[in-house]
């Protein structure tokens, strides 16, 4: 016994299958190279604004204690000392 489907059986199976399947979103245009580019301009590094520390001559950031001797604006501000060798 073989199960006869007739011709507009078929569509409205298709139809349902197709209907079940979501489509995912795109895009309406093309984006052009200028736009692209122009939302790409800000999407860059910035390298750290180092300055040298006027006490020991380490690097550091500005307007921040120097780690190395813990001295800002040629005032000791914290105390640092060397820590002990681990033998």
């Amino acid at each position: 016994m073989a199960i006869i489907i007739q011709p507009v059986q078929w569509v409205y199976l298709w139809w349902k299958v197709l209907r079940s399947f979501k489509m995912t979103p795109l895009p309406k245009r093309k984006v052009s190279s200028a736009r692209r580019d122009r939302r790409r301009a800000n999407d860059f590094l910035t390298p750290n604004n180092l300055t040298v520390c006027s006490n020991c001559g380490e690097v550091r950031l500005p307007h921040t204690v120097c780690p190395n001797c813990g001295y800002y604006k040629g005032r000791e501000v914290i105390n640092v000392t060397k820590e002990a060798k681990k033998e």
